[in-house]
């Protein structure tokens, strides 16, 4: 099999046939190793690796984009395709105008996240599959009923190249793991625990066995607690697990420019924000409320230096103490209202369609202790985490289940709550946020959207979050 070099020879060959033949080219080409193992109460259920090396092409004509992908080493198939929608391309008479060139100069850059000693293609099968045994082991240890443990390593390399002379290359090692545990002491509790990161692999283990440690204990209390919320509006604390997916759902899809002007309205529905919302400074949130996404926080699931248009990445601020700041853009669709892209162009491969994504979406911290935030709520509850949560089409209307809750008194922690619900709409949820604290949080996860669809690594995260007047039932 050609090693990734001569892939690289092929990508250039195929910008340089190509180029003259359309008015914009993008070139992504990418080589991927990947191991992973799933083991069931010490069992082993799944042992799988793969190497793959994709190609997605992007271009545009006339207005139009166009996108042909293809495995390696079929890649002539990539050639036919191109022409094919070329020639269907000129076949449309009516169409939305796109611009996906470059405003910036030629991009020449390399980068790389370290995978420390241990390398991925070296670690074997087996190793794998006992670090996630004595995972197992330990929960079994810790009288959890039934537990599912996966370790995946993926070794991701990527090119990109367009017609003006770019080249970006980037080579990030993704560690993941999930943990699926079932409690049942007296009334059965299931948990969900995903530890991403890109980074090193020799890091898994702390960063799982901390994280369980924290957990496991909890959720037998949680199994033999029956205590259930008395029905009303309460003053709030959510958690940083909370926060962050609030952040993540209600403020970060819908402030996807392509779900904006309507690109998403069929598949994931449609947003509550416009796109004069910027310009008119809406506000959705009290000034407590700052939310950013960052692809720039080193050792995140979500990071990146370039998108897949190679556009460089920095920190966007999405919500700026309560008013609104900045959509996420690439090119095509920023420039439809004035704007530039702001890097945020991603796929799940690099044969899949690029479209506008997150990457690490988290409310800003603010400058109280978790005890000053007690003593502000003095009387409410404390929602820790979660183990479910709904949001509508629209993003207005969202709800949550408690996993981790206590009732809070004299601003202290007192006895724990079942299954506490959360029911409040995106406008009472932000604009009802009076304080935040410094301990800023975050969890790997994979967000979906698109279709078909694509799953992208992500962080979500925030710090702990005083809301008044919650219904909670």
């Amino acid at each position: 099999m050609p090693n990734f070099d001569d892939h690289i020879d092929f990508a250039e060959r195929l910008r340089k046939r190509l180029k003259s033949q359309v008015d914009f080219l993008q070139i992504n080409l990418e080589s991927s190793v990947s191991k992973g193992v799933w083991i069931t109460n010490g069992k082993l259920n799944i042992a799988e690796e793969g190497d793959e090396v994709l190609v997605g092409v992007r271009f545009s004509k006339k207005g139009r984009i166009g996108f042909a992908s293809s495995n390696l080493p079929n890649k002539f198939d990539v050639y036919d395709a191109v022409n094919h929608l070329k020639e269907k391309m000129d076949k449309i008479k009516e169409f939305e105008i796109n611009d996906i060139s470059p405003t910036d100069k030629t991009v020449n850059e390399k980068y790389e996240v370290k995978e420390g000693k241990e390398k991925i293609e070296d670690i074997s099968l087996d190793r794998l599959g006992k670090d996630a045994d004595h995972i197992s082991e330990y929960l079994q240890n810790k009288k959890v009923k039934t537990n599912n443990v996966f370790f995946g390593l993926t070794l991701t390399r990527r090119i990109f190249m367009d017609s003006t002379g770019s080249f970006i290359e980037a080579k990030i090692p993704y560690i993941n793991s999930l943990v699926t545990l079932v409690i049942d002491d007296l009334n059965p509790v299931t948990r969900y625990i995903q530890v991403g990161y890109s980074g090193a692999y020799r890091d898994l283990d702390f960063k799982l066995t901390n994280k369980l440690k924290s957990e496991v204990d909890v959720l037998h209390k949680v199994s033999k607690n029956i205590n259930k919320a008395v029905p009303k509006k309460y003053n709030i604390i959510v958690g940083s697990e909370i926060s962050g997916i609030m952040a993540h759902e209600s403020i970060g899809h819908p402030l996807e420019l392509d779900r904006v002007l309507g690109r998403e309205q069929a598949q994931g529905g449609s947003s509550y924000f416009d796109k004069n919302d910027i310009s008119n400074r809406r506000r959705i949130g009290s000034d407590k409320v700052s939310i950013f996404d960052d692809p720039t926080i080193p050792g995140s699931y979500g990071f990146y230096k370039f998108d897949s248009e190679g556009t460089k990445a920095s920190k966007r601020k999405l919500v700026d103490r309560g008013i609104v700041n900045s959509f996420l853009m690439d090119r095509a669709y920023s420039r439809k209202i004035g704007m530039q892209s702001n890097a945020a162009l991603r796929s799940s491969t690099a044969a899949m369609e690029p479209i506008i994504r997150m990457a690490n979406t988290y409310v800003a911290p603010g400058s109280l202790t978790f005890e000053e935030l007690l003593e502000q709520l003095k009387e409410g509850i404390y929602v820790k985490s979660f183990n479910e949560w709904n949001i509508n089409e629209t993003r207005e209307n969202q709800k949550y289940v408690g996993l981790e809750a206590y009732y809070v008194k004299n601003g202290e922690i007192g006895e724990m709550i079942k299954d506490p619900v959360i029911e409040i709409t995106t406008k009472n949820l932000w604009n009802n946020v009076v304080a935040v604290d410094e301990n800023l949080e975050f969890n790997a996860a994979e967000c979906g959207k698109g279709d078909p669809m694509q799953g992208i690594p992500v962080f979500v995260g925030g710090p702990n979050m005083l809301i008044e007047g919650v219904t909670v039932y």
